[in-house]
Parts: C-alpha cells; structure tokens; sequence
C-alpha cells in the first residue's frame, strides 16, 4: 500500500529518514514545551532505537508529498506470558506531527500497529500496550474511540534545571568514584544493572557500546574495597543530560550512596554546559522518587498507560490447532 491518505505515502523506515524523524519528534515536543524547549534528541538517538529491531518489519513512516514525516510509528517489543497470551507495545516517539492531524493518520498507524501484533500472535489472545502523555488529549480520545483503555499513569518525567552549581556530593567511608572503562567494566556493570532492577539488562551492546554518541565518562562507577556497588549511567543529548540507570548494590542501598551518584552526575553535565537533568521514574517506585526530589528534582510530564487486549474465539482457537 502506497496512499494511505490522499497526499500522503507510506513505507517502512529508512536510516536516512534518522533527520527528518527528529524534525517530527522536535516538532512533538515543542508544543509541549513551548518557550521551554531544547531538543533532546539527536540522530545518534534514533540509529541507536533502529538498532534494536527491524526496519523493514518494525516501522512505518508517513510523509506528505515534499518527503516531510507526518507520522511515525516503531514496534519494538513482542512477547508471550507464561499462559500464552501475546503481548506488543507501541514505541516511544510514535505520533502523528502537529501540523498533520485530524487527518486520519493517527487511525492508520494505530490499525498498522494491530495488523502488526496480529501477524505474530497467531492464534493467540494478543493485547497492546502505549504509553502518552497526559496533555495529549487527541491521542488519548483515539485511542478510546479504537477500545483502549487507561490504566492510569505509568511513568514520570522527572527534570532539574541546571541554573546553578548543584551541591556536592557526600560519599559513604571508603567509596570512590571513577568513570566506567569499556571492556574493562562491563560484566560488573552488566551484572550490577541486572540486580537493582531484578531484569536482564537487554540490549546491552546496541544501545550503548555501539551506539554512535557514546561516552563512558558519563558512565560513573563507585567502589568500595569490595568492588563496585553503586553506578549511574548518563547519556549525552544537544543541551539536555538524561541519566538512563542508576544501580545500587543491594546491601549498600540506604547509604545515601544513590543521592550522591545523583549529584556527581549533576554536576558533570553542569560543568559541562547541559541546561537540565531528565530521568523517568515509575510512579509505584516511591522510593525513587522521593529521592529525586529531596535532591531537587521535580515532576515535568506524566505519561499514561492505554491498553487494549484482543480475546480470540475459542473455536477458533480450536481449528487452529
């Protein structure tokens, strides 16, 4: 299918699309931003994403006759539980450009997206998962309209705006704080990762030792005599420094070792030159967040949880088998 909406074409993503891509996540985020805004993103970012799935398979663009995107949508994650019911998610950045909707675009990536999640599950019960943001009201009624349903928030952009020096930060006895050494300090770190958030730590090489913007000196390793116990994983953007990972080893967490990784990572993207600090907290993580906000910190968007789940006939089911 070529016309998707009379002036508009569709096709998967390309790797020479990574520019005109960031023009629409810009555009995105400005009209939240207003004023207030600073591209958080760069090409880096997206061919770093793009690593991770398909293209061919995985993506769709939409663009107008003059080859501007008016809409884009990335499905990264495909699974199956344990009870055999599948399961996909709707990738960050995927939407409709301001300037394009109200034109049935956000309808025809929705329908791609459950086409998508479709083709896999077979059979199967299959539900699909996006997170937005709270201001987005127009995406918030489409995806009603289509039989999502809102499971309330799910994550919290946090933000601290680098005005000033940060304070410094207060080590526990006998901790020191180096930058992360590729190879050297990898399967630590890995592992490390892996047990604060009780996950494996998916994707390791293509989001981080290979992507193209890395720098390990924005990766900071604290280490007592028993070895490494603390980290924070920061990534680079134009003006904006978000930290990805913070991991703390179980029996030094309550230590004030968190805050103080927090505050050393604050202070290298002041001295140099970030205008703010982003992270995403979960909103049942508490602790975290609480955390955030003793050390300045405070709540900038909230994104919402939309599902819908698919329940397939069990006579179908049967003739499937």
């Amino acid at each position: 299918m070529s016309m998707v909406v009379q002036g508009f074409s569709v096709r998967p993503a390309q790797m020479d699309d990574a520019p005109r891509v960031l023009q629409y996540i810009d555009a995105c985020e400005r009209l939240e931003e207003r004023e207030h805004f600073l591209s958080a993103y760069t090409v880096e970012d997206l061919h770093a994403d793009w690593q991770s799935v398909s293209l061919q398979s995985d993506t769709l663009v939409i663009y107008d006759q003059d080859g501007r995107i008016a809409g884009y949508l990335i499905m990264p994650a495909f699974s199956i539980d344990a009870q055999g019911n599948a399961e996909s998610e709707i990738g960050q950045f995927s939407g409709v450009h301001p300037g394009y909707r109200g034109r049935g675009i956000g309808a025809l990536l929705l329908q791609h997206a459950e086409q998508w999640t479709q083709a896999r599950a077979g059979a199967r019960t299959y539900s699909i998962s996006t997170h937005i943001a709270a201001y987005e009201q127009g995406a918030a009624a489409l995806l009603e309209q289509h039989g999502y349903q809102c499971q309330g928030p799910s994550l919290y952009l946090m933000r601290l705006t680098l005005h000033e020096p940060p304070a410094s930060s207060t080590w526990p006895e006998q901790v020191r704080v180096r930058s992360f050494v590729p190879r050297q300090d990898d399967d630590a770190v890995k592992a490390l990762v892996e047990e604060t958030f009780g996950a494996p730590f998916s994707n390791w090489n293509e989001v981080y030792l290979q992507r193209e913007n890395f720098d390990p000196s924005l990766w900071h390793l604290a280490e007592s005599s028993n070895g490494l116990v603390g980290v924070i994983l920061s990534e680079p953007h134009p003006t904006i420094g978000c930290i990805d990972k913070l991991g703390v080893r179980v029996d030094w967490q309550g230590r004030g070792l968190g805050g103080a990784l927090l505050l050393h990572a604050f202070n290298d993207f002041y001295q140099r030159g970030f205008k703010r600090v982003d992270l995403f907290v979960e909103p049942e993580n508490q602790a975290a967040r609480q955390l955030y906000e003793r050390i300045g910190m405070r709540i900038a968007r909230q994104y919402d949880l939309y599902t819908k789940t698919v329940s397939v006939p069990e006579h179908h089911l049967y003739t499937r088998r």
